[in-house]
C-alpha cells in the first residue's frame, strides 16, 4: 500500500474520531462501546463477524475507507486464535513427557549420592594430610629454635636483641610513612570515582513496544500538549519528561530505562509516567491529571 493510501486511510479514521463516538452512535445505532472500540482499534469485546458488519456500516454512512481497521482486526483475531491453539497440548504429548521423567528421577538421585560420598572421602584425606604437615612443621620449628638458643652466648644474645630493637623501630617508621601515603592515594581515588559517577549519570529513557498495531495517545504533563498515532513499530519518547499514556488495547511492552513492563490485556490501558516511574491508572485518575478529560 502506498504512502498516499496510508495517509488517506488515517485521515478517514481521524475524520470519524473528530465526529465523536456519541454522534456516530446516534446516527448509525451501533452500540456506543462498539463505536469507541472501532475508533481506538480495541476489538476484545466484539466478535469478528459483528466488527466487519459495523465497519461496513460506517464506510457506507460516512463515505470513508476503513481498511486500516479491518487489517488491525484480522491481525488481532489471528493472534488470539494462535494463542488458543498453542495452549491446547495433545494428551499423548503429556503422557510421553510424564513417562520420560519418571525413569530419570531415581537415576539422578543415585548419581547425587555417589558424588557426595566421593567429595566426603576427598575432604577427609585432605584434612588429615594438612594436620600431619602442620604438626611436623611445628616440631621442626621448635627443634631449630632450641638449637640456636643453646649455641648463642650471653654477649651475642644482647647484641642481637639490640639490633632487633633498632630494626623494629626503623620498620615502624617506614610503615607509618607508607601508610600515610596510601591513605592520601585512597582519598584521591575516592574523589576521582565520585566525579566519574556524576559525569556518567544515566539519562532516563521511555520506549513503547507494540505487540500488534495499536492506537497510542500521550500527553505532556508540563504543557498539556497531546499527540496520537496508530502504529505497530516501537515509539521512543523523552524519558526526562512526565506523560499521561493511553492505548487502544493492552498487548504492549513499555521499557523505562532498561526495565521492561509487559502487558497482555485485551482492554485499553492508561498510565502515568512521572519522574522515570510508570504506574497503571484508571479512568478517574487519568481525568484528574488531564483536567477532567478522558483525552
Amino acid at each position: 500500500m502506498s504512502e498516499e493510501a496510508d495517509k488517506e486511510i488515517s485521515q478517514d479514521l481521524e475524520k470519524l474520531r473528530s465526529i465523536g463516538a456519541q454522534k456516530i452512535h446516534q446516527r448509525t445505532h451501533i452500540a456506543l462501546k462498539n463505536v469507541q472500540a472501532i475508533l481506538h482499534l480495541s476489538f476484545e469485546d466484539i466478535q469478528k463477524v459483528q466488527l466487519m458488519g459495523f465497519v461496513s456500516i460506517l464506510e457506507r454512512e460516512y463515505g470513508v475507507n476503513l481498511d486500516e481497521v479491518r487489517q488491525s482486526a484480522l491481525a488481532y483475531y489471528k493472534e488470539q486464535e494462535e494463542k488458543a491453539s498453542s495452549q491446547e497440548e495433545p494428551e499423548y504429548k503429556k503422557e510421553l513427557l510424564t513417562s520420560g521423567t519418571k525413569g530419570k528421577k531415581p537415576l539422578l538421585a543415585l548419581v547425587g549420592v555417589l558424588v557426595l560420598l566421593v567429595l566426603a572421602f576427598a575432604l577427609f584425606f585432605f584434612l588429615k594430610d594438612s594436620s600431619s604437615d602442620d604438626a611436623n612443621a611445628q616440631k621442626g620449628q621448635i627443634s631449630t629454635q632450641s638449637t640456636v638458643e643453646q649455641n648463642l652466648k650471653p654477649d651475642e644474645e644482647s647484641s642481637e636483641n639490640s639490633e632487633a630493637i633498632q630494626k623494629g623501630s626503623i620498620a615502624q617508621e617506614e610503615n607509618a610513612t607508607l601508610k600515610g601515603a596510601d591513605d592520601e592515594n585512597l582519598s584521591k581515588n575516592d574523589e576521582n570515582l565520585s566525579v566519574n559517577l556524576d559525569e556518567t549519570a544515566v539519562t532516563p529513557t521511555l520506549r513503547i513496544i507494540p505487540k500488534t498495531k495499536v492506537w497510542v495517545g500521550y500527553i505532556d504533563l508540563a504543557n498539556g500538549k497531546k499527540k496520537q498515532t496508530v502504529t505497530k513499530n516501537e515509539l521512543d519518547l523523552n524519558g526526562s519528561k512526565d506523560y499521561l499514556l493511553t492505548f487502544g488495547h493492552g498487548f504492549i511492552d513499555i521499557d523505562t530505562s532498561g526495565k521492561l513492563h509487559s502487558f497482555e490485556k485485551s482492554k485499553g490501558l492508561k498510565f502515568l509516567y512521572k519522574d522515570g516511574n510508570l504506574e497503571e491508572i484508571d479512568a478517574q485518575e487519568f481525568k484528574r491529571y488531564n483536567k477532567g478529560k478522558l483525552w
